[in-house]
């Protein structure tokens, strides 16, 4: 798996996750305080996340940050 496979693979994990719990992706911007183009580009694979975002990410929508990876 290349390191963009696996970038993609996770942002798409992380917009499953927020949609199956109706998180829009404005509301995400507000409980977590990251920019939109930042959440944007995680979710389509195209931007390198740190562990700390993910954590914010994973406590917002209630899984691990190990579900992102599934």
């Amino acid at each position: 798996m290349t390191n963009e496979q696996f970038l993609q693979g996770m942002g798409k994990k992380v917009r499953e996750i927020r949609r199956s719990k109706s998180i829009s992706l404005n509301k995400m911007v507000q409980l977590s305080g990251i920019h939109k183009s930042s959440l944007s580009e995680l979710e389509n694979g195209k931007r390198n996340s740190y562990s700390l975002t993910l954590k914010t990410i994973a406590d917002i929508l209630e899984v691990e940050v190990s579900d992102f990876f599934i």
